[in-house]
């Protein structure tokens, strides 16, 4: 590992720079929409959610190519420890996708972490409405956020390897397809944002 010089709080972290000088492009924004004028906050949601969502595909490519030499074929039978990390971005994905989406329909939600707890709502009143999404599609995004609470029911288990009674959450072997659990994700992510944006165009226009 290579040494570094010593580097104040500055150096990692920042509110604003002295004009948009060359300085900044070494540097990575958080929440772009901040920028804009207007409600920022739904914008702001969206960008998470898709950036969230990002990197959950972006760390299922880097350990499944390192495990599958032949797509669909295991090279190594062992844990993977970034297979938690993908479950933990996974179900982070989803609950903010929830409760976004259940913003979107004005359905009321608590501070919980469960997912079939937050799902179940939206899931209702997806089937009520014309939204186009597919049988295939609502049944398979149930059938993921069941998947994913059975893995993980309260947001903790993918976070460390015990409960706060010292309970070790991994005392037993699990295995996840995780090829079929991210495409799923994906195509939720897409589905959804994609209802949140026809619906923002049609009141645009009935505004008008």
């Amino acid at each position: 590992m290579t040494a570094m010089n010593k580097i104040k709080e500055k150096d990692l972290v920042r509110e604003k720079f002295d004009g948009l000088t060359k300085e900044v492009l070494n540097w990575e924004c958080l929440n772009v929409y901040s920028f804009f004028k207007g409600d920022i906050s739904k914008k702001s949601e969206i960008e998470i959610i898709q950036g969230y969502a990002k990197a959950t595909n972006d760390l299922f490519n880097c350990f499944y190519q390192d495990n599958h030499i032949f797509d669909g074929h295991s090279a190594v039978f062992r844990e993977d420890t970034q297979a938690y990390p993908f479950v933990f971005l996974c179900r982070h994905t989803l609950e903010l996708l929830i409760k976004h989406m259940s913003s979107v329909f004005s359905i009321e939600y608590d501070a919980s972490h469960k997912l079939e707890k937050l799902w179940q709502p939206l899931q209702q009143e997806l089937k009520k409405k014309e939204n186009g999404i597919k049988p295939e599609d609502m049944s398979n995004f149930n059938v993921l956020v069941k998947a994913i609470s059975k893995l993980d029911p309260n947001g903790m288990q993918a976070r460390y390897t015990k409960s706060k009674d010292s309970t070790m959450y991994k005392s037993k072997p699990v295995f996840i397809q995780s090829k079929l659990i991210n495409a799923i994700l994906q195509r939720m992510v897409d589905v959804m944002l994609n209802i949140d944006y026809v619906k923002e165009e049609n009141e645009n226009e009935t505004g008008n």
